[in-house]
């Protein structure tokens, strides 16, 4: 089953009667995490979608990585 998630990318549903879960990849669930974390904010999530607004109408500039202050 881990195979499958991995290569295909697509969860799977477990059922048992003590309740259902669902396995999904690692590289999937930490997205969804980061996701998630960076919605939190309010301020954030409206840039966010302003920046993918911004990207859809073809108005993305390329830059380079940000890498924090050393």
């Amino acid at each position: 089953m881990i195979a499958r998630v991995n290569d295909d990318r697509l969860p799977i549903v477990i059922t048992s009667r003590n309740g259902n879960a669902v396995l999904v990849s690692e590289e999937d669930f930490a997205s969804w995490q980061e996701t998630i974390y960076l919605r939190r904010s309010p301020a954030n999530a409206r840039r966010l979608a302003q920046s993918v607004a911004e990207a859809e109408r073809g108005d993305a500039r390329p830059h380079e990585p940000y890498r924090g202050q050393k």
